[in-house]
């Protein structure tokens, strides 16, 4: 096995160097960079390819991506077209000592063309026949199918680092795919053109480049020391979703799924999709009368910054699905002040206005006079009491509910936890809250929560969580299953205990998910919420066999 070219050194400690060479075959060498943290990284590696835009990614067999035989797999590829996300920026000191996106050498950060890449991080005994085959962990990026990335958001070296010196260790497998409309557009005339380009039509496309990533992980990831036959998908926010929906696949991808953060949406329905697609048109200014191949010319011919400027939508929610018999088990949470991310957007309004806005979204105005008493909203507190309320209440219904719903199932063994770490650094701007993808910092260890400088009750709350991830990873539920035992874990820096979830004083939802009617109601009022004060817009399209919620 030999050792590959050097790769750029990243910043704040973490660096590459020359690692080994996976002889794949007599036609395909990959060189991988071994990184500080003693992981192997092969980084960007193709795994399909793309027709033209708004077309079905196909798979790409690992030495089909060999150019004159030989991979180099020492950095990060680019990733998909996408607006600027403000609050990326300002949670940046949570990923200190990760490989910045900007300072990737020798192709451009964004192309749509060449994004669709993975990342595989791996003990490096593993790959000299030290250990047996080991699970595998593939991680789907969050960011409403409208930002983010599965090179930084989804980095394995810290938490494979921690994994081996635990003795679990794992593969890890951050996956890029489509974002926006080049992901999530949907249409009769591309129905039309995958019928007659003999493809599979499928509205989400950044859904099918996620299943086509973890069938190469199936076919490919023995040769990186991974067991195919042991995969975890698990995702934050609309990765979380993400993980989900594959759950509900017809195809058998994964033993394993973690859901964190998951939002409650509907799938947008395919009459939308269309509307959504025809003003899309019609912004290019085509005449009314253009054919079906014209359309799509004219659309294929705007330019990603165009596509961003027209983005919007909803997001979008699937409704699990039991009957999944290669799902074995399922580990779903949330933060417990997930809105707090975006609440900074409310902080003009008054009492009054917040009052207005939960009666004015509620299904029923006896069920609204509950939810402003259990949440302590009304025009007579002041602004903060009430926006404050305003901000449990959307976490509850638009994230908290999903969980506790999920838990009450039978089958798969379904363990439930709420993420209660406070962000408390002076750069925060959500200080003393546990907002949402918080918590993915902390799964993947990053130096500001986990590193030796951080502080102990964040290394606290790292480890208890690093600990249940792997236990999971390699097949056990690592608490009790919720249906049976009505156990909640909680993540913080005060014991990460199990506690049980009928007798917790500090949830408010309690009385408003006990019939499934009331769970609809309160999951709607959550989503009207979310959806008007959020920055992530994005929908997949309602698949035809999938079962939703009314």
């Amino acid at each position: 096995m030999a050792s590959a070219a050097p790769a750029d050194a990243r910043k704040d400690g973490l660096t590459l160097s020359p690692g080994p060479v996976l002889d794949i075959s007599a036609k395909c060498k990959v060189c991988g960079a071994l990184s500080s943290t003693g992981v192997v990284n092969f980084l960007g590696i193709p795994f399909a390819t793309i027709p033209a835009r708004f077309r079905q990614s196909k798979l790409l067999n690992l030495e089909d991506a060999c150019n004159s035989g030989i991979l180099d797999a020492t950095r990060y590829g680019p990733i998909c077209p996408q607006p600027y996300d403000p609050l990326i920026s300002r949670r940046m000191y949570l990923y200190e000592g990760l490989v910045p996106l900007l300072e990737v050498e020798g192709m451009p950060v964004m192309d749509l063309e060449e994004c669709l890449r993975v990342n595989v991080f791996v003990p490096p005994g593993a790959l000299h026949g030290r250990t047996a085959k080991l699970p595998v962990y593939a991680n789907i990026h969050g960011g409403g199918w409208t930002t983010g990335n599965g090179n930084t958001s989804s980095d394995g070296n810290y938490s494979v680092q921690h994994a081996m010196k635990i003795g679990k260790p794992f593969v890890s497998v951050g996956i890029n795919y489509r974002l926006g409309y080049h992901g999530f557009l949907g249409s009769k005339d591309l129905e039309e053109e995958a019928r007659q380009n003999g493809e599979v039509y499928s509205p989400n496309r950044g859904l099918w480049d996620q299943r086509i990533a973890l069938l190469w992980i199936r076919k490919h990831i023995h040769h990186f020391g991974g067991d195919p036959d042991q995969i975890t998908i698990a995702g934050e926010s609309a990765g979380a979703f993400s993980s989900f929906a594959h759950g509900l696949s017809d195809i058998p991808v994964c033993k394993r799924i973690i859901i964190q953060s998951a939002p409650v949406w509907k799938f947008a329905d395919p009459a939308l999709a269309e509307e959504t697609y025809q003003r899309l048109v019609s912004s290019t200014g085509i005449p009314t009368s253009a054919s079906a191949t014209e359309r799509l010319a004219a659309l294929r011919q705007l330019s990603d910054k165009q596509l961003e400027d027209l983005l919007g939508g909803s997001f979008a929610r699937p409704v699990w699905d039991p009957n999944c018999p290669w799902v074995e088990g399922v580990l779903v949470g949330w933060t417990r002040d997930e809105m707090a991310l975006w609440s900074n957007k409310w902080h003009s309004l008054t009492s009054a206005e917040v009052e207005a806005w939960v009666r004015d979204v509620s299904p029923d105005p006896a069920f609204a006079s509950e939810l402003l008493k259990a949440y302590n909203v009304s025009r007579d507190n002041p602004a903060e009491i009430s926006l404050d309320g305003l901000m449990r209440l959307s976490s509850d219904g638009a994230f908290g509910c999903l969980p506790i719903m999920l838990g009450r199932l039978t089958s798969p063994a379904i363990s439930v936890f709420r993420f209660e770490q406070t962000d408390d650094n002076p750069q925060s701007s959500f200080k003393g809250r546990s907002y949402h993808s918080l918590d993915t910092a902390f799964v993947l260890r990053t130096p500001a929560v986990a590193g030796p400088e951080a502080e102990e009750k964040y290394r606290t709350t790292a480890d208890a969580m690093a600990e249940d991830w792997a236990a999971f990873i390699y097949g056990s539920q690592p608490f009790e299953q919720f249906q049976k035992s009505g156990k909640v874990r909680l993540y913080n820096s005060h014991g990460n205990e199990l506690i049980d979830w009928a007798s917790d004083k500090t949830s408010l939802m309690h009385g408003f998910i006990d019939t499934e009617q009331r769970a609809e109601w309160f999951s709607e009022v959550g989503k009207q919420i979310l959806s008007g004060k959020n920055e992530l817009s994005n929908s997949p399209t309602k698949p035809k066999n999938c079962k939703t919620v009314a």
